[in-house]
């Protein structure tokens, strides 16, 4: 029975020592294909002229430089510069003249002064010549031709006197622009670009992203 036991023990290890395989490790880098790949990324050696940085979405050397961007005064179409503010339209109107006399001057129920009417165009000074015993009203008065004055208004609503002409108005507005570079707010942003110098130490290789690389190999160790 004893001998059984030691029989089946034995068996049992003799299973498991088979079954039981090497195993590889690397102290550095990477177990590829049974063997370790040790792999070094350094920046690589980037360099621009004077004034130049490295831009790495372009990959080039730029240089930045600011100027003013060009401005012209414009006007919407249909309209031309008045002056430095305000633009008018092309089109232009006639005023219309209406004759007025000076009836600003009297005072509304004083029928003892002289007053100023409009007859068939003409203006006439209306003068009280005879008032009555108590002072209080006018029994004759006499007309008087005087000269009238003329009111020149635009004929419709908006629309303001310039040079002798009524014309509409319309704010003028800056446009601005740039010959070179491109325009940011008022501004002309040119970049100059070039190209840089990129090189890595011996034994590296560029790589995407400007990295140089070197990859080198080493055995592994085994484990059981």
């Amino acid at each position: 029975m004893k001998r059984r036991i030691i029989y089946i023990l034995m068996f049992i290890l003799l299973i498991s020592g088979c079954s039981k395989k090497e195993e590889l490790i690397c102290e550095q880098g990477t177990l590829v294909d049974g063997v370790c790949e040790i792999v070094e990324s350094v920046d690589a050696k980037i360099l621009c002229p004077s004034g130049y940085t490295f831009n790495k979405e372009k990959g080039k050397c730029a240089n930045t430089m600011t100027i003013a961007a060009k401005t012209v005064n414009t006007c919407s179409k249909g309209y031309v510069i008045g002056n430095e503010k305000w633009c008018v339209s092309e089109k232009k109107y006639d005023m219309i003249v209406t004759r007025v006399c000076e009836s600003d001057r009297i005072k509304e129920g004083d029928t003892l002064s002289s007053t100023y009417v409009a007859k068939s165009n003409l203006c006439y000074e209306k003068i009280c010549v005879e008032k009555s015993e108590d002072g209080k009203e006018c029994l004759k008065y006499e007309e008087k031709n005087i000269p009238y004055k003329t009111k020149k208004t635009c004929p419709e609503k908006g629309m303001s006197k310039w040079e002798g002409y009524c014309r509409r108005l319309s704010w003028m507005y800056i446009e601005t622009s740039c010959e070179i570079g491109e325009l940011v707010k008022d501004k002309c942003v040119i970049e100059n670009l070039t190209d840089a110098n990129i090189s890595c130490e011996e034994g590296y290789g560029l790589t995407e992203y400007y990295k140089c690389q070197k990859v080198t190999y080493g055995e592994p160790i085994k484990t059981e």
